[in-house]
């Protein structure tokens, strides 16, 4: 489980995470996605976030909600990732996307 971290004086306390915690990032659209092509029917090869941990690109994958409007991400924090002002979710993604 994440800890929580002591800010300065004027600072909110931060989240700190370890190694093989999960980080899930909910991304909400107005209308349902899936990760089939509509046009196809076909799986698509991967979907993903583009995360900038430190000097780290990471991808969180779809972890739920195919088909519905939230759709979950979730990523598992390594022994390398270091980012004292907290990660980014990047533009663009893996594969052919939702």
């Amino acid at each position: 489980m994440p800890r929580e971290v002591p800010g300065s004086l004027d600072d909110e306390p931060s989240i700190a995470y370890t190694a093989g915690n999960q980080i899930l990032i909910t991304a909400k659209f107005t209308h349902p996605v899936t990760t089939n092509n509509p046009e196809t029917g076909n799986q698509t090869d991967y979907v993903g976030l583009y995360l900038q941990i430190g000097q780290n690109c990471r991808i969180a994958y779809v972890v739920w909600g195919d088909g519905t409007n939230s759709i979950v991400f979730g990523y598992t924090v390594q022994d390398d990732d270091l980012d004292i002002d907290g990660i980014s979710v990047e533009g663009g993604g893996p594969g052919t996307g939702l």
